[in-house]
């Protein structure tokens, strides 16, 4: 199936490639199918792309790659909102927001991703303050597991990320 970005162009993904977000993204909730794709510049970021909406797509990184320390409790009640009552196939990323000098990660809204039933949600988590990459940069710890398989095929570049 072909999906439209205005990032990426044209894709070809595989309908097994789709993610189902049942609540949609903050401010996106009417946005419920969306796809995984990697960035080919190695940094460790995905970009969770709208299949609806070819202007929508969030950066998402790996929080432990940047705050080793960064835990998210995910409860039963969540799990089971994501298909599944195990934590083994399940991943958690964050948006990435362009602040006045450089980037912030979204730490109070991650994005947990169901790998096995291809569910994500994005979480509204109390008390996590957005890390700001412009005044206190860390090194990557590496890029992390992806964590869906997604064969992705670029047929047209219409602009550059």
């Amino acid at each position: 199936m072909q999906v439209h970005s205005s990032r990426f162009g044209i894709l070809e993904i595989s309908p097994a490639d789709l993610l189902w977000m049942p609540e949609g993204m903050v401010g996106y909730e009417a946005d419920r199918h969306w796809t995984i794709i990697p960035d080919d510049r190695g940094a460790g970021c995905l970009w969770l792309q709208s299949i609806r909406e070819p202007e929508t797509a969030f950066a998402l990184l790996h929080p432990a790659q940047w705050i080793p320390e960064y835990r998210l409790v995910v409860d039963a009640g969540t799990l089971a909102r994501l298909g599944g009552d195990t934590a083994d196939r399940i991943f958690v990323w964050v948006p990435v927001a362009r602040a006045e000098e450089g980037f912030q990660l979204q730490l109070q809204l991650p994005v947990v991703i169901n790998a096995s039933s291809r569910c994500g949600l994005q979480l509204i988590v109390a008390g996590q303050m957005p890390l700001d990459l412009s005044r206190s940069p860390r090194d990557p710890l590496g890029t992390p597991e992806v964590p869906l398989a997604v064969a992705i095929t670029r047929t047209t570049n219409t602009s550059a990320a």
